[in-house]
């Protein structure tokens, strides 16, 4: 979400909402009234069971586009991956690969939520 005190735009070459296995929404943000300056602000979500080779590839085409631009990028993701195992899944490894050569250094949180059931006799 994006305050309302800044003007935004939709970057529509960037934002991907129709596949399976990666969806992304972008908009350039104006920093100050009547500014042509922008900075870029991005979500990129995997749904869990989603193809991470395909998330990767349709993930790369963006962060290249990104780059391009030569703005500054906010970038933030649910990418449904545990990172810990990228020396054990290659598909993994291929993520972080790809995310430090498209200079995207990762910061992780992650978060696992756990229901616990209680009966009540």
């Amino acid at each position: 979400m994006i305050d309302s005190i800044f003007k935004f735009e939709p970057a529509v070459k960037l934002n991907q909402l129709d596949t399976e296995d990666f969806e992304s929404i972008f908009a350039n943000v104006f920093l100050s009234p009547g500014d042509t300056v922008t900075v870029g602000s991005g979500t990129v979500y995997r749904p869990p069971g989603g193809n991470i080779s395909q998330c990767n590839d349709s993930l790369d085409a963006v962060l290249s586009a990104v780059k391009c631009s030569r703005n500054k990028i906010f970038l933030a993701g649910d990418f449904n991956s545990n990172v810990l195992n990228h020396d054990s899944h290659c598909e993994t490894d291929a993520f972080l690969n790809l995310m430090y050569q498209q200079m995207f250094p990762c910061y992780y949180l992650s978060c696992k939520i756990f229901i616990q059931r209680i009966h009540i006799d």
